[in-house]
């Protein structure tokens, strides 16, 4: 879950798939004549805008500049996607001592990270998460209000999560966000991302300067398209401050807020929130 996408009303799913494989063919031909790349074709979903790799490459600055990531952290990617996190990942952590584990709800999505870093890389492992989602993953059997990371508590150092709470209602983002709690180790940190909503940012929706116009209030939060709702979801800022909190996850000054709703000065598209997992008690 990496890119918020604007739904496209009546097309079915995999009519919009043979579309964009058929609008990308040629061009992923040519870059394989061209020689071999990290980047996956651009016909398979969750590739999102802008250059695969360069990317990347710039979130991974952002992960130890600003999120304290150490070479040897055990790392988890939450909606890996198709690996552009990971990606850069594999020249950064330590083979013998940094570990990266992401999961997905797009099944493609895993076989690809699984074929391309997965084997090359013995300390990077990817896994499905069968978990129910209007836009990315309909089919889903688990709910993601309730779902269970598949991991033991406290078991990683660092945690990723970019555009992926942009694509979770409410009941979900929650449930995640006490997930990374439990699975994050004291002092472990967490880069998040999110669509943010506040004074300024709705403003800036009521002043039609959003990249996402957000018109659908549902109460408690705002969706593009509320026949898809997590096609792109806008969270109430205290509401999110308040579920990191009861998740043990302190922000860490200051909030990156991003572009995304015509904010001029920013780091990224989305706002970033840099969070610490606290001590407990008796540790």
């Amino acid at each position: 879950m990496t890119q918020a996408r604007r739904p496209l009303g009546g097309v079915s799913v995999r009519l919009r798939a043979l579309a964009r494989r058929a609008a990308y063919a040629l061009l992923d031909v040519h870059a394989w004549v061209a020689g071999p790349s990290a980047s996956p074709p651009r016909w398979l979903p969750l590739v999102g805008s802008g250059d695969f790799e360069s990317i990347g490459r710039r979130y991974l600055g952002y992960f130890i500049e600003i999120g304290g990531l150490r070479p040897t952290a055990h790392v988890l990617d939450i909606g890996c996607g198709l690996g552009r996190m990971a990606t850069p990942l594999t020249t950064y952590l330590e083979p013998s001592k940094g570990r990266y584990v992401g999961f997905d709800v797009d099944a493609r999505a895993v076989r690809w990270c699984r074929r391309r870093i997965g084997r090359r890389h013995a300390n990077f492992e990817f896994h499905v998460a069968d978990v129910r989602n209007v836009a990315y993953h309909r089919g889903g059997a688990l709910d993601g209000a309730t779902y269970p990371f598949p991991y033991e508590d406290a078991t990683f150092d660092f945690a990723i999560a970019t555009s992926v709470f942009t694509h979770l209602v409410p009941e979900a983002a929650r449930n995640y966000l006490r997930e990374i709690g439990r699975v994050l180790r004291p002092e472990g940190r967490a880069f998040l991302t999110f669509f943010l909503l506040n004074a300024e940012s709705i403003a800036g929706l009521d002043r039609g300067r959003s990249r996402f116009d957000f018109a659908h209030d549902v109460g408690t939060h705002r969706v593009l398209d509320p026949a898809v709702p997590e096609a792109a979801v806008a969270l109430p800022e205290d509401d999110v401050l308040t579920w990191l909190r009861e998740a043990g996850l302190d922000v860490e000054p200051p909030i990156r807020y991003g572009g995304w709703s015509g904010r001029r000065k920013m780091l990224t598209g989305q706002d970033v929130v840099v969070a610490v997992r606290t001590i407990d008690e008796g540790t």
